[in-house]
């Protein structure tokens, strides 16, 4: 997240593509924490403006989280309101 939010977007990129890969194969397809790296990894192409490119990874978090989690849990918000945010006003981003 700190290469995101100083605009190393290749940096970033590598760094949460490598974490859910790491996740997924330790913890497995259906865990939080890779779901939570899809939702980091979908927020990065969003914030790029690569909307094709964050929207199946947005929803590969939201039903990751929405099964493991629960449909009000905290990250399960966020990864929502995020993935509306790319059709609704994709300027208005938010973590």
């Amino acid at each position: 997240m700190l290469y995101q939010n100083l605009n190393r977007y290749d940096e970033a990129e590598l760094l949460l593509k490598q974490a859910i890969t790491i996740y997924r194969t330790v913890l497995g397809i259906e865990h939080f924490n890779g779901a939570q790296s899809l939702g980091n990894l979908a927020l990065l192409y969003h914030k790029q403006g690569k909307y094709k490119e964050a929207e199946p990874l947005y929803q590969q978090a939201l039903v990751i989280c929405e099964k493991v989690l629960g449909m009000s849990h905290p990250e399960t918000v966020r990864i929502r309101r995020n993935y509306t945010r790319c059709y609704t006003n994709p300027l208005n981003m938010g973590q």
